[in-house]
This record gives C-alpha cells, structure tokens and sequence, in this order.
C-alpha cells in the first residue's frame, strides 16, 4: 500500500492546512499553527468549550469545531498528546477539565 503524504514530519500540519482550506467559513487557525479556532465568534455569556487530541488516525475533533459545538481544538503530533501546552493561552483564566488517560 502506498501512503500519501508530503512528509511524515508535516502530516498534522498539511492535515489542518488541507482542513482549513475546505471549510473557511466555518474554521480557521489561532496564533499557533496547531490551534483550529471556530470563525464566528460567541456569545461572551457562553461557556467556550475546546478539546486537545493526538493526529494518530486524524484529529476527529476537528470536524466538531464550529457553531453549537466546539470552539477550538488544538492539534498534536502523530499519537502524541501535545494540547496541554497551549490550553493555558486559550482558557484565560477560566475552568479547565481534563479527561483521558494521559499522564
């Protein structure tokens, strides 16, 4: 089987790229490349809700950024967990809840 990459070390990258490019309306990147943010903003009275996740079989949370749903999903590297670095800048001050069983 042959596998379509440009290069395994830009795999998350061209992914959120390629996923951007598809659907402007709806997401774009945060200051961090590996931040998917919703485009329209919300309400400031609305709880914001993000989710972190590795890229091992795609980040599946991207597909749930958007309107009613997800705010932001922020985007590691291949089976790594990565988020945890970057929630501090998008939580600001607020609550943060971590599931999973990362350590």
């Amino acid at each position: 089987m042959k596998k379509l990459y440009n290069s395994k070390n830009s795999i998350p990258d061209d992914m959120i790229d390629g996923f951007v490019n598809a659907y402007p309306d709806i997401v774009k990147k945060g200051s961090n490349n590996r931040v998917l943010l919703r485009t329209h903003k919300k309400d400031k009275n609305k709880v914001s809700l993000l989710i972190g996740n590795g890229s091992g079989h795609e980040p599946i949370a991207m597909g749930f950024v958007g309107e009613g749903i997800l705010d932001a999903n922020v985007v590691g590297d291949i089976f790594a967990l990565w988020w945890f670095l970057k929630t501090a800048d998008l939580t600001r001050g607020g609550r943060r809840n971590r599931y999973g069983r990362y350590r």
